[in-house]
Protein backbone atom coordinates (compact mmCIF):
# COMPACT_ATOMS: atom_id res chain seq x y z
CA UNK A 1 0.00 0.00 0.00
CA UNK A 2 1.60 3.58 -0.66
CA UNK A 3 2.64 6.54 1.10
CA UNK A 4 -0.91 8.21 1.80
CA UNK A 5 -0.60 11.58 0.27
CA UNK A 6 -4.45 12.37 1.15
CA UNK A 7 -5.25 15.37 2.85
CA UNK A 8 -6.51 13.61 5.84
CA UNK A 9 -4.92 11.25 8.29
CA UNK A 10 -6.01 8.06 8.31
CA UNK A 11 -5.89 4.98 11.24
CA UNK A 12 -4.46 1.48 9.91
CA UNK A 13 -5.19 -1.97 11.80
CA UNK A 14 -1.59 -3.01 12.65
CA UNK A 15 0.76 -6.16 12.89
CA UNK A 16 3.97 -5.86 15.28
CA UNK A 17 5.96 -7.69 17.37
CA UNK A 18 5.90 -5.72 20.75
CA UNK A 19 4.72 -5.95 24.55
CA UNK A 20 1.27 -5.29 26.55
CA UNK A 21 1.22 -4.71 30.27
CA UNK A 22 -0.35 -7.80 31.92
CA UNK A 23 -0.81 -6.57 35.80
CA UNK A 24 2.92 -6.33 37.08
CA UNK A 25 4.33 -7.58 33.57
CA UNK A 26 5.21 -7.56 30.29
CA UNK A 27 4.48 -10.05 28.08
CA UNK A 28 6.64 -10.07 24.94
CA UNK A 29 3.83 -10.80 21.90
CA UNK A 30 3.02 -10.32 18.48
CA UNK A 31 -0.02 -7.97 18.46
CA UNK A 32 -2.51 -6.41 16.40
CA UNK A 33 -3.61 -2.79 17.39
CA UNK A 34 -5.05 0.51 15.42
CA UNK A 35 -2.70 2.96 15.34
CA UNK A 36 -1.29 6.25 12.74
CA UNK A 37 1.08 4.96 10.11
CA UNK A 38 1.14 7.02 6.76
CA UNK A 39 4.07 5.52 4.87
CA UNK A 40 4.02 2.18 3.07
CA UNK A 41 2.51 -1.06 4.36
CA UNK A 42 1.97 -4.70 3.31
CA UNK A 43 -1.92 -6.34 3.20
CA UNK A 44 -1.53 -9.27 5.25
CA UNK A 45 -4.82 -10.26 5.08
CA UNK A 46 -8.66 -8.78 4.10
CA UNK A 47 -11.28 -9.63 6.72
CA UNK A 48 -14.00 -11.94 4.75
CA UNK A 49 -16.75 -9.70 6.29
CA UNK A 50 -16.04 -7.22 8.22
CA UNK A 51 -17.97 -6.32 11.53
CA UNK A 52 -19.43 -2.75 12.51
CA UNK A 53 -16.20 -0.78 13.71
CA UNK A 54 -13.70 -3.49 13.23
CA UNK A 55 -11.15 -3.44 10.25
CA UNK A 56 -11.42 -4.14 6.76
CA UNK A 57 -7.14 -4.84 6.42
CA UNK A 58 -4.45 -5.73 8.30
CA UNK A 59 -1.31 -4.14 8.07
CA UNK A 60 2.56 -5.14 8.44
CA UNK A 61 3.94 -1.57 8.53
CA UNK A 62 7.05 -0.88 6.43
CA UNK A 63 8.59 1.86 4.44
CA UNK A 64 10.94 3.27 1.81
CA UNK A 65 12.45 6.49 1.45
CA UNK A 66 11.05 8.98 -1.49
CA UNK A 67 13.88 9.58 -3.95
CA UNK A 68 12.64 13.27 -2.70
CA UNK A 69 10.43 14.26 -0.10
CA UNK A 70 9.49 17.20 -1.87
CA UNK A 71 8.31 15.93 -4.95
CA UNK A 72 4.56 15.29 -3.29
CA UNK A 73 3.21 15.99 -0.08
CA UNK A 74 3.62 13.16 2.19
CA UNK A 75 1.45 12.43 5.40
CA UNK A 76 3.46 12.41 8.40
CA UNK A 77 3.07 10.14 11.33
CA UNK A 78 2.04 11.72 14.32
CA UNK A 79 1.44 10.52 16.71
CA UNK A 80 4.41 7.73 16.59
CA UNK A 81 4.15 4.80 19.05
CA UNK A 82 7.29 2.68 17.86
CA UNK A 83 10.19 1.80 19.26
CA UNK A 84 11.24 3.03 23.08
CA UNK A 85 9.45 5.78 23.46
CA UNK A 86 6.18 7.68 22.34
CA UNK A 87 6.31 11.01 20.49
CA UNK A 88 3.89 13.81 19.13
CA UNK A 89 5.12 16.89 17.56
CA UNK A 90 2.55 18.64 15.29
CA UNK A 91 -1.17 17.65 14.84
CA UNK A 92 -3.38 20.45 16.02
CA UNK A 93 -0.62 22.81 17.12
CA UNK A 94 -1.46 25.38 15.42
CA UNK A 95 -4.98 26.78 14.00
CA UNK A 96 -5.44 29.87 11.56
CA UNK A 97 -7.43 32.75 12.92
CA UNK A 98 -9.37 32.87 9.99
CA UNK A 99 -10.88 30.44 7.73
CA UNK A 100 -9.41 32.66 4.36
CA UNK A 101 -6.26 33.44 6.55
CA UNK A 102 -2.53 32.11 6.27
CA UNK A 103 -2.21 33.59 9.70
CA UNK A 104 -1.79 30.63 12.31
CA UNK A 105 -1.56 31.01 15.84
CA UNK A 106 -0.32 28.18 18.66
CA UNK A 107 -3.02 26.46 19.98
CA UNK A 108 -2.94 24.79 23.70
CA UNK A 109 -1.62 21.71 22.30
CA UNK A 110 1.75 23.78 21.54
CA UNK A 111 2.43 24.43 25.27
CA UNK A 112 1.34 21.57 27.10
CA UNK A 113 2.77 21.20 30.42
CA UNK A 114 4.68 17.40 31.93
CA UNK A 115 2.43 14.76 33.34
CA UNK A 116 -0.21 16.21 30.56
CA UNK A 117 -2.44 13.27 28.95
CA UNK A 118 -3.59 13.07 25.56
CA UNK A 119 -5.74 11.02 24.21
CA UNK A 120 -5.63 10.42 20.44
CA UNK A 121 -8.84 8.88 18.21
CA UNK A 122 -12.07 9.65 16.39
CA UNK A 123 -15.32 10.41 16.56
CA UNK A 124 -17.61 7.45 15.38
CA UNK A 125 -21.29 7.29 14.82
CA UNK A 126 -21.93 11.01 13.90
CA UNK A 127 -25.07 12.01 12.06
CA UNK A 128 -26.60 15.60 11.52
CA UNK A 129 -29.80 14.61 12.51
CA UNK A 130 -30.07 14.64 16.43
CA UNK A 131 -32.45 11.69 16.75
CA UNK A 132 -29.67 9.64 14.72
CA UNK A 133 -26.59 10.82 16.06
CA UNK A 134 -25.03 8.40 18.27
CA UNK A 135 -21.07 9.97 18.42
CA UNK A 136 -19.09 8.83 20.62
CA UNK A 137 -14.70 8.65 21.07
CA UNK A 138 -13.21 5.84 20.53
CA UNK A 139 -9.26 5.41 21.32
CA UNK A 140 -6.36 4.63 19.92
CA UNK A 141 -3.34 6.15 21.69
CA UNK A 142 -2.79 7.46 25.23
CA UNK A 143 -0.14 9.76 25.46
CA UNK A 144 1.08 10.77 29.12
CA UNK A 145 3.70 13.34 28.32
CA UNK A 146 7.23 13.56 30.03
CA UNK A 147 8.87 16.40 28.23
CA UNK A 148 9.40 18.26 25.58
CA UNK A 149 11.63 20.39 23.30
CA UNK A 150 10.28 23.60 21.22
CA UNK A 151 11.94 24.08 17.77
CA UNK A 152 11.69 25.06 14.33
CA UNK A 153 13.47 24.63 10.85
CA UNK A 154 16.92 26.70 12.32
CA UNK A 155 17.36 24.16 15.28
CA UNK A 156 16.16 20.61 13.81
CA UNK A 157 19.47 19.13 13.06
CA UNK A 158 20.91 20.13 16.21
CA UNK A 159 18.00 19.99 19.09
CA UNK A 160 16.05 16.78 17.86
CA UNK A 161 17.59 14.58 15.68
CA UNK A 162 19.91 13.32 18.49
CA UNK A 163 17.28 11.90 20.20
CA UNK A 164 14.96 10.55 18.26
CA UNK A 165 15.52 7.29 16.35
CA UNK A 166 16.04 7.43 12.09
CA UNK A 167 12.97 6.02 11.26
CA UNK A 168 10.99 8.62 13.06
CA UNK A 169 13.06 11.28 11.12
CA UNK A 170 12.21 9.83 7.77
CA UNK A 171 8.41 9.19 8.33
CA UNK A 172 7.28 12.18 10.52
CA UNK A 173 9.86 15.32 10.48
CA UNK A 174 11.37 15.00 6.30
CA UNK A 175 7.81 14.74 5.24
CA UNK A 176 6.83 17.93 7.42
CA UNK A 177 9.81 19.77 6.12
CA UNK A 178 9.81 18.68 2.52
CA UNK A 179 13.44 17.37 2.55
CA UNK A 180 15.45 14.38 4.04
CA UNK A 181 16.08 16.33 7.24
CA UNK A 182 19.83 14.41 7.60
CA UNK A 183 20.64 15.88 3.95
CA UNK A 184 22.36 18.98 4.69
CA UNK A 185 20.95 22.42 2.74
CA UNK A 186 17.51 24.50 3.93
CA UNK A 187 14.48 22.83 5.14
CA UNK A 188 10.87 24.44 4.46
CA UNK A 189 10.14 27.10 7.12
CA UNK A 190 8.14 26.29 9.84
CA UNK A 191 6.32 27.66 12.45
CA UNK A 192 8.03 26.98 16.41
CA UNK A 193 6.45 23.14 17.12
CA UNK A 194 7.29 20.88 20.31
CA UNK A 195 8.08 17.66 20.04
CA UNK A 196 6.88 15.87 23.25
CA UNK A 197 7.80 12.85 24.43
CA UNK A 198 5.92 10.13 26.36
CA UNK A 199 6.45 8.50 29.40
CA UNK A 200 7.30 4.74 28.83
CA UNK A 201 6.53 2.00 30.68
CA UNK A 202 9.67 1.78 33.10
CA UNK A 203 9.62 5.09 33.79
CA UNK A 204 5.75 4.67 35.76
CA UNK A 205 7.00 4.83 38.81
CA UNK A 206 8.54 8.21 38.08
CA UNK A 207 4.90 9.60 37.04
CA UNK A 208 2.55 8.06 39.80
CA UNK A 209 1.96 4.69 37.59
CA UNK A 210 1.17 6.43 34.26
CA UNK A 211 2.69 5.40 31.20
CA UNK A 212 1.55 6.21 26.78
CA UNK A 213 0.06 2.70 25.54
CA UNK A 214 -2.49 1.98 22.89
CA UNK A 215 -5.18 -1.00 22.96
CA UNK A 216 -3.91 -4.18 21.63
CA UNK A 217 -4.70 -7.62 21.67
CA UNK A 218 -2.39 -11.00 21.31
CA UNK A 219 -2.17 -11.70 17.33
CA UNK A 220 -3.50 -15.23 18.30
CA UNK A 221 -7.06 -13.75 19.50
CA UNK A 222 -7.56 -11.38 16.59
CA UNK A 223 -9.57 -13.41 13.85
CA UNK A 224 -11.47 -10.50 12.93
CA UNK A 225 -9.70 -7.48 14.27
CA UNK A 226 -11.39 -5.57 17.31
CA UNK A 227 -13.60 -2.08 17.23
CA UNK A 228 -11.50 0.69 18.75
CA UNK A 229 -12.47 0.89 22.68
CA UNK A 230 -14.66 3.45 23.63
CA UNK A 231 -14.12 5.61 26.09
CA UNK A 232 -16.05 8.28 28.87
CA UNK A 233 -15.04 10.18 31.76
CA UNK A 234 -17.82 12.04 32.78
CA UNK A 235 -18.00 15.52 31.45
CA UNK A 236 -13.96 15.41 30.31
CA UNK A 237 -15.29 12.65 27.54
CA UNK A 238 -18.85 12.26 27.02
CA UNK A 239 -21.13 11.14 24.70
CA UNK A 240 -22.96 14.62 25.53
CA UNK A 241 -19.63 16.05 25.11
CA UNK A 242 -18.68 14.63 22.01
CA UNK A 243 -22.03 15.19 20.30
CA UNK A 244 -21.30 18.95 20.88
CA UNK A 245 -20.96 22.08 18.40
CA UNK A 246 -17.82 22.00 19.02
CA UNK A 247 -16.80 19.05 18.48
CA UNK A 248 -18.68 18.68 15.57
CA UNK A 249 -15.47 19.77 13.10
CA UNK A 250 -13.40 17.12 11.21
CA UNK A 251 -10.59 17.50 13.25
CA UNK A 252 -10.44 19.27 16.76
CA UNK A 253 -9.70 18.78 20.09
CA UNK A 254 -10.69 19.52 23.70
CA UNK A 255 -8.50 20.61 27.05
CA UNK A 256 -9.57 19.86 30.58
CA UNK A 257 -6.47 22.25 32.86
CA UNK A 258 -5.94 22.63 36.33
CA UNK A 259 -6.47 18.74 37.22
CA UNK A 260 -3.60 17.86 40.05
CA UNK A 261 -1.55 15.19 39.81
CA UNK A 262 -3.48 12.94 41.45
CA UNK A 263 -6.70 13.44 39.28
CA UNK A 264 -4.71 12.94 36.48
CA UNK A 265 -3.84 9.40 37.93
CA UNK A 266 -7.30 8.27 38.44
CA UNK A 267 -8.49 9.72 35.29
CA UNK A 268 -5.45 7.67 33.51
CA UNK A 269 -6.60 4.17 35.27
CA UNK A 270 -10.48 4.60 34.62
CA UNK A 271 -9.24 4.60 30.92
CA UNK A 272 -6.86 1.56 31.65
CA UNK A 273 -9.95 0.55 33.13
CA UNK A 274 -12.32 1.25 30.08
CA UNK A 275 -9.43 -0.45 27.66
CA UNK A 276 -9.27 -4.10 29.52
CA UNK A 277 -13.11 -3.89 30.15
CA UNK A 278 -13.78 -4.11 26.50
CA UNK A 279 -11.19 -6.62 25.53
CA UNK A 280 -8.04 -4.85 24.76
CA UNK A 281 -4.23 -4.95 26.06
CA UNK A 282 -2.51 -2.48 27.28
CA UNK A 283 0.33 -1.90 24.38
CA UNK A 284 3.49 0.01 25.51
CA UNK A 285 5.70 -1.11 22.39
CA UNK A 286 5.58 -2.29 19.00
CA UNK A 287 8.83 -2.80 17.04
CA UNK A 288 10.08 -0.26 14.65
CA UNK A 289 8.82 -0.88 10.88
CA UNK A 290 11.69 -2.21 8.97
CA UNK A 291 13.32 0.22 6.24
CA UNK A 292 13.35 -1.14 2.75
CA UNK A 293 15.76 -0.25 -0.28
CA UNK A 294 14.82 3.99 -1.17
CA UNK A 295 11.93 4.33 -3.71
CA UNK A 296 12.84 6.19 -7.26
CA UNK A 297 9.28 8.22 -6.84
CA UNK A 298 8.43 7.49 -3.26
CA UNK A 299 5.71 5.11 -3.50
CA UNK A 300 4.54 1.20 -3.73
CA UNK A 301 3.13 0.19 -7.26
CA UNK A 302 3.41 -3.09 -6.62
CA UNK A 303 -0.54 -2.91 -4.56
CA UNK A 304 -2.53 -0.50 -6.74
CA UNK A 305 -3.56 3.23 -7.73
CA UNK A 306 -3.75 5.56 -5.13
CA UNK A 307 -7.38 5.53 -5.61
CA UNK A 308 -8.20 2.85 -4.25
CA UNK A 309 -6.87 3.07 -1.14
CA UNK A 310 -10.12 3.12 1.02
CA UNK A 311 -10.53 -0.62 -1.15
CA UNK A 312 -7.48 -1.68 0.54
CA UNK A 313 -8.41 -0.63 4.32
CA UNK A 314 -7.87 2.91 5.48
CA UNK A 315 -9.80 3.19 7.99
CA UNK A 316 -11.53 6.33 7.89
CA UNK A 317 -13.09 8.59 11.18
CA UNK A 318 -12.95 11.99 12.10
CA UNK A 319 -9.92 12.97 14.34
CA UNK A 320 -9.97 13.83 17.82
CA UNK A 321 -7.58 14.95 20.46
CA UNK A 322 -8.77 15.44 24.24
CA UNK A 323 -5.82 16.86 26.82
CA UNK A 324 -6.29 16.53 30.04
CA UNK A 325 -3.86 18.20 32.30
Amino acid sequence: MPWNTARKHKRKFLQAHGAFADGDRLVDDDIHFWGEWEPQSVVIKKFAHPLVDRPKCLHRPSWRAPFSYGRKALQNTDPFVFGERFHYTVCQQYKRRRKESEERFPTRLRDLPDGSIILFGSRKGYCKDPSKDHSRFVLDTVFVVRNSVLYDHTDIRERILPKVDPTYAGVTLSPLYGRNIFEKGPTRESLKLRLYDGVSYAEKKNADGMFSFFPCISSSSSESGFPRPTISINELVSEDSVRSKANRKNQGFSVRRNLDQSELARIWRSIVCQVEEQGCKVGVFANMPPQGENDADGFDQTVGDPILLDRWGREQGISRLNVIG
